[in-house]
Formats: C-alpha cells, sequence, structure tokens
C-alpha cells in the first residue's frame, strides 16, 4: 500500500473519530441495560442486617458453614461502605442456596445463589405494611461435589456484587430526579 493511501485511510479515521466526538453521537455498541426497576426501592441505603443463613444437608456435607458465609457478606458489605447491625427495622440481605443433582452425573451439583434485600413496603391495595423482597439478584452455576464450597463462595461475591450495583445505580438515579 502506498504511503499516501495509507494516510488518506488514516485521516478518513481520523475524521469520523472527530466528527463523532464534536456531535455527541452515542456510541454504536449498545450499554448494558439498566438494572430492573425494582432496584430503585434501594435507593440510599447505607446499613442492612444479615438474615440468618440455612444450609441443604449437601452444603452441609461439602463443610460450607453458615456464620462463615455470614461472616463473608458482612465484611464485603463494610469495605464497600455500609453499616451492619442486628436491627429489625434495617433492611434485611438475605440468602438462599440451592443445590441440585443428577442421578446419571453423582459429582455434577447446579448451584443457584440467591441473594435478596427484604424491606418493609406498604402495599396499598390490601392496607397492609409487609416485610418482602423488594430486589433479588442471583447466579446459577454447574459445578462438582469437590468444588463446591469454593463455587459458593464465588456464586455470593458475584450476586452480591450485583446486589451493590442496583444500590449504586439506584442512589444515583434517585439523585438525578
Amino acid at each position: 500500500m502506498s504511503k499516501t493511501k495509507s494516510l488518506g485511510i488514516v485521516s478518513v479515521g481520523l475524521a469520523a473519530a472527530f466528527a463523532t466526538a464534536w456531535t455527541g453521537a452515542e456510541p454504536i455498541l449498545p450499554t448494558s441495560p439498566p438494572p430492573p426497576e425494582e432496584a430503585l426501592s434501594l435507593a440510599g441505603v447505607r446499613r442492612f442486617q444479615i438474615a440468618p443463613i440455612t444450609l441443604t444437608p449437601m452444603l452441609e456435607r461439602a463443610e460450607v458453614n453458615a456464620r462463615v458465609l455470614q461472616k463473608q457478606i458482612g465484611l464485603r458489605l463494610r469495605r464497600e461502605g455500609f453499616e451492619v447491625a442486628d436491627d429489625p427495622a434495617l433492611p434485611r440481605i438475605g440468602l438462599t442456596i440451592l443445590t441440585d443433582t443428577d442421578p446419571d452425573h453423582p459429582q455434577a451439583v447446579a448451584l443457584t445463589i440467591i441473594i435478596s434485600a427484604h424491606q418493609r413496603v406498604r402495599v396499598d391495595r390490601i392496607g397492609r405494611s409487609l416485610t418482602v423482597p423488594t430486589a433479588t439478584t442471583g447466579n446459577t452455576v454447574l459445578t462438582t461435589t469437590a468444588n463446591l464450597s469454593t463455587a459458593v463462595e464465588r456464586g455470593i461475591h458475584h450476586s452480591l456484587g450485583t446486589l451493590l450495583d442496583y444500590i449504586s445505580w439506584a442512589s444515583r438515579e434517585s439523585s438525578d430526579r
């Protein structure tokens, strides 16, 4: 390719980039969608309590420890600037861990991690206040019985990170109004 032709291609590319920046055009690649609207219920939340965690027999056999998981969740929340307290008036983080196996593949485990923020809300239709999950995140992975404990920790880290992203987004969204 000639030097003149190369400079022409580079010039066209630079001109296109400059025109895009100058006009404020949106990027061509789509951005990720915003979190679900239920996440708005978390706007401004800075304090949580952590609900007790119940484990399946399979998790107990894999030596997954509910108290250790609660402690890890609390440490992550504190590291991210949240306060954790035993106050029943606070929104509550609930963790549900589901396991399932296939008899044809005894070492394979389907692991589902669900993290929910439970809050007191008023349901106008029935005229009552209830404590219900107002925002929920989760993930499902396939793992093995030998890696179950590690997969649980990774799944909690991922789902809790998503919930924290929801809080950040909701807080920004509500402050923009």
